[in-house]
């Protein structure tokens, strides 16, 4: 049984301009299996992508780069072809190892190593995906500064690898 959600959707700010000018959702995931629970509260599309990554790779845990549930997206650099994003952030976050062997997504954590269905894994973080882009469309639409196109290449970057990685997931 794996079952991955959010909940607590929401935008940072104090005021429309603020929360409209936010391009990262954010609120709580929580991964449930078999023998554990991983949560945490977190920039939850950037945790949406990085579950759509490990549909076709494994994620090794650095624990300050990149985290599986980072707590914050400063930035969404693009990469040169625009079509994949690194998201920056802070150190604090939620990190673990998910791994594809033997036939098992394998969750690794500091203190254990649980295995998943790689069928069950797949459908956890699709429906997980499916969560966050509703909460995308149920919002107002993000600002975006005319005159900011770093974070305009960003976000475009961002939403073209989340949609590429969704495609090939459901192939």
């Amino acid at each position: 049984m794996a079952k991955l959600t959010g909940s607590n959707f929401h935008w940072l700010g104090d005021n429309d301009a603020q929360r409209h000018g936010d391009l990262c959702a954010h609120g709580h995931v929580r991964l449930e299996f078999d023998g554990g629970v991983i949560e945490d509260d977190c920039t939850i599309s950037a945790s949406a992508l990085q579950f759509l990554r490990t549909l076709q790779e494994d994620h090794v845990a650095i624990y300050d780069d990149e985290q599986m549930m980072p707590c914050c997206g400063h930035f969404m650099v693009p990469s040169d072809d625009k079509t994949s994003v690194y998201i920056s952030g802070c150190p604090y976050g939620t990190d673990f190892d998910v791994r594809h062997e033997a036939g098992a997504v394998v969750i690794g954590t500091r203190e254990a190593e649980y295995h998943l269905d790689p069928g069950e894994y797949r459908a956890a973080v699709l429906a997980f995906a499916e969560q966050v882009e509703a909460f995308y469309r149920a919002s107002p639409p993000r600002s975006l500064d005319e005159r900011d196109q770093f974070s305009r290449d960003g976000y475009e970057a961002f939403w073209c690898e989340w949609r590429r990685l969704k495609q090939a997931a459901t192939r």
